[in-house]
């Protein structure tokens, strides 16, 4: 699945939402109209207004329904086309030794984003936070262009104390986290990224309303998936590239014995 498809597959998305809108707002409307001509018809009128009514009172909670799995396989597929594409950055990372800062950017824009999108609130924003050979947290990526440099000390010893992925349904009444990406946003999801125990850097999402970010509009799994395939992408980054060793002799001469010309001549 490519970023074309995954971009088309959201547009599909809401049209559906939109069109669910339409019939939901309609269908009320419709069953008392029928409801009202239904006394006054006779004969096949009267039965057709009887189905009308009856059809228009079940179709929502059916186009309802449809919507909802339409949504999870459309977000599945997205999620699939992420991780076929981080995948194969992390793959040219190896290959391309030279290029791993420039893959690993990629890596963290596209899992960033793709987070900020799979939360329920479209406000949502999202921000990743490397840790600095100084042990400091640095902005690399996020979703907005007013997102916080750095934290203030006290904030920052907080969240690379994290062990766990922290759910916070008010940034200002947590006593543990009160981690802000500014503007005013109240819901805050805080996940450490790590690769293995050694740690990478911190996820940062936030939306404005208090309680809108919760495990049900925020999976769990999915936020320790990206920051799993972060810390992976960060810890192969920081990786110096060991160049091939070629035996040799003393006298630094290559060896006899994996050269063509091995043994003696004549």
């Amino acid at each position: 699945m490519t970023e074309k498809g995954a971009m088309s597959i959201r547009k599909d998305r809401k049209w559906a939402r939109f069109m669910l809108v339409a019939v939901s707002l309609a269908a009320p409307g419709i069953t008392f109209l029928c409801g009202t001509q239904v006394a006054r018809a006779q004969g096949a009128a009267r039965v057709a207004f009887i189905v009308i009514g009856v059809l228009s009172t079940v179709v929502t909670p059916f186009l309802a329904r449809r919507a909802q799995k339409r949504d999870r396989t459309s977000t599945v597929v997205e999620i699939e086309a992420a991780i076929a594409a981080v995948a194969d950055h992390l793959g040219l990372m190896v290959t391309m030794p030279g290029e791993r800062t420039t893959y690993c950017a990629k890596i963290e824009s596209k899992l960033v984003q793709r987070l900020a999108d799979h939360a329920t609130p479209k406000e949502a924003r999202c921000c990743y936070y490397t840790l600095t050979a100084s042990g400091q947290l640095e902005l690399a990526e996020a979703t907005f262009n007013t997102a916080p440099q750095s934290f203030d000390p006290s904030v920052e010893k907080r969240l690379l104390n994290l062990d766990r992925i922290r759910y916070v349904p008010d940034n200002q009444d947590d006593d543990d986290v009160r981690v802000s990406l500014g503007g005013g946003y109240r819901s805050v999801v805080v996940a450490p990224v790590c690769a293995g125990s050694q740690p990478q850097g911190v996820l940062v999402i936030d939306a404005p309303d208090k309680g809108s970010l919760n495990k049900a509009t925020v999976r769990e799994s999915y936020v320790r998936a990206v920051a799993s395939l972060l810390g992976t992408a960060g810890a192969m980054k920081a990786e110096q590239a060991v160049p091939p060793m070629i035996p040799t002799q003393p006298d630094a001469a290559p060896d006899g014995e994996n050269t063509s010309t091995s043994g003696r001549e004549g």
